[in-house]
């Protein structure tokens, strides 16, 4: 289970004591207090929350080949990104997609980030490595202590989709990142209309392995309608 991790912009206690002494000599009350104010807001707020367990089977454009239920669930509204993420990821550039794999077949199946391919047109769009990923929710805290930076990281590793056989009865879960298209202006959009040649879609295919049967089966491609960064 991913650790829950709660008002992770902690804030050193010996760096802020020298910081609120040397204010109140030099700068005085008001910006001591404006300084407790934003400190008390950094350290009260962003709370990561889990991704929810579901079946793969329950989401409306789920794929489902021999048993096997996979959906793909593409992370774009802000509301939803701060509460997993602590951060807007979309603001910086960042799509986060969800992967869910239910195996109700009769065989193990093993599924990776390698067996995920996302396109756009004959586009290939790489997934980012987390260690890029992780800068935006850490960067929102006034001061991050090495302790709380840890539980960012481990969070971050553990949400990510990795290498793993499902067996039978099993879902697993994972979340990988891409560098979000930026969205269109008004200008663009016109533009957009008056072209033949209107920007395809993102799409994302996956293939699993059957793990008895040594087969590849193909999933997709699912089709990403997200609304990016201006």
């Amino acid at each position: 289970m991913s650790p829950k991790v709660r008002n992770w912009p902690v804030v050193c206690a010996s760096e802020a004591c020298r910081l609120f002494r040397y204010l109140r000599i030099s700068k005085g009350p008001l910006v001591l207090a404006c300084l407790a104010l934003s400190l008390q807001s950094a350290c009260a707020s962003h709370e990561f929350v889990q991704l929810p367990v579901r079946e793969a089977d329950v989401y409306p454009y789920a794929e489902i080949k021999y048993g096997i239920a996979v959906a793909v669930d593409e992370i774009s509204d802000p509301g939803r990104i701060n509460r997993y993420f602590g951060t807007d990821l979309i603001q910086e550039g960042i799509l986060p997609v969800e992967v869910i794999l239910s195996n109700h077949g009769p065989h193990r199946v093993k599924i990776g980030p390698a067996d995920v391919l996302l396109v756009r047109g004959t586009e290939v769009i790489d997934p980012l490595p987390v260690e890029k990923v992780v800068n935006g929710p850490k960067s929102k805290g006034l001061w991050t202590s090495d302790k709380t930076g840890e539980q960012i990281d481990q969070l971050f590793a553990d949400l990510i989709l990795k290498e793993t056989v499902v067996g039978q009865g099993e879902t697993v879960r994972g979340v990988m990142f891409f560098r979000a298209p930026e969205r269109p202006t008004p200008w663009s959009r016109y533009f957009s209309v008056l072209s033949l040649f209107p920007q395809p879609r993102l799409q994302l295919h996956l293939v699993i392995t059957d793990l008895e049967d040594k087969e590849r089966i193909r999933f997709g491609p699912f089709s990403l309608y997200t609304k990016t960064k201006s």
